[in-house]
């Protein structure tokens, strides 16, 4: 457990240098996480920094995937579910706001990207509505 934690500290750093200093260590704090979870695969709070550092990419799907592999986690980590509910906050939002803007002409390329959008926003709201409300 003292390398899981190591490892663990290792990708804070390393993430906290991608964030706070702008240096491109995204990929290294990824690869420690990655290495805690060889380490230790039933704890899931690498999952969680996994999410963390995913940010709001591909509208927020991959954290999503993140924070649930943690908190279904042998050993989950708490504060994935309040991240967990933030996402499914910002998909409903999203989700609104998204029909409410339907009916608009848009150019090929523009509707094709905004049908993507529809797709992933709507996937996590779906998502946040299959959730249990207990947590």
């Amino acid at each position: 457990m003292a390398c899981h934690r190591c490892l663990m500290y290792l990708g804070d750093l390393a993430r906290y240098q991608n964030e706070l200093a702008g240096v491109d260590t995204e990929q290294l704090a990824e690869r420690f996480y990655y290495q805690s979870l060889s380490v230790a695969p039933q704890v899931g709070m690498p999952f969680n920094q996994l999410g963390t550092l995913a940010g709001s990419k591909h509208y927020n799907v991959e954290a999503t995937y993140y924070y649930l592999r943690c908190i279904h986690s042998e050993v989950p980590f708490e504060g994935a579910y309040g991240n967990l509910k933030r996402l499914f906050d910002k998909a409903a939002k999203a989700y609104h706001q998204i029909r409410r803007t339907d009916g608009k002409k848009l150019s090929v390329n523009r509707q094709r990207s905004r049908d993507i959008k529809r797709l992933l926003v709507s996937f996590m709201y779906l998502q946040s509505l299959l959730q249990p409300r207990n947590r």
